[in-house]
């Protein structure tokens, strides 16, 4: 009997993104992992949203990828990015949290790498460099971390206890 247990929670906030979105859901279609996860998409409601309906189609491909379940959160006011993980966080099953961005294309491996680094006792995962692609010319890009650039990366996962800890300031302290 297989285990239904989530192990990863591909958080991917999004915001005015509906032409570029699918590059992230693609690839998320095109995950080879061993691993149950889930999909938490966290959005405004605007003209140039991705909306619940057209995530939605991409639910039987998402399945077969392993992926156990779909959350969609509308947000009516648009908040700050920090504020979206943490929405999502709150959301979240799994152990893992992958940080998606809607114009990002994660490699196959993603999910895998990610959850096998953080279950050996990790607080953090990302990759150092990664392949670039303009899609108006097709031209592409490496982009490779520098040493001095230590606290950056691409294809970030952390655990999800850590980002539903996660505090800012008051919103009223963000406005001033």
């Amino acid at each position: 009997m297989e285990t239904r247990k989530i192990q990863l929670t591909a958080a991917l906030p999004t915001w005015e993104n509906k032409n570029i979105i699918w590059l992230e859901l693609e690839s998320l279609c095109r995950q080879e992992t061993e691993y149950n996860w889930e999909l938490i998409v966290c959005e405004e409601q605007t003209e140039n949203m991705l909306g619940k309906d057209a995530l939605m189609e991409y639910e039987p491909r998402l399945t077969k990828a392993g992926c156990k379940q779909i959350k969609y959160i509308p947000l009516q006011n648009k908040i700050p990015l920090s504020k979206k993980w943490v929405k999502i966080a709150n959301e979240a099953e799994g152990d893992s949290f992958a940080l998606c961005a809607s114009d990002d294309y994660s490699p196959p491996n993603r999910f895998q790498l990610s959850h096998d680094t953080l279950s050996k006792g990790y607080n953090w995962f990302d990759v150092q460099k990664t392949l670039c692609l303009n899609l108006i010319d097709f031209t592409t890009a490496t982009y490779i971390n520098q040493p001095k650039d230590k606290n950056t990366g691409v294809t970030m996962c952390t655990k999800t206890s850590v980002v539903k800890e996660l505090e800012g300031p008051p919103m009223a302290l963000l406005r001033q």
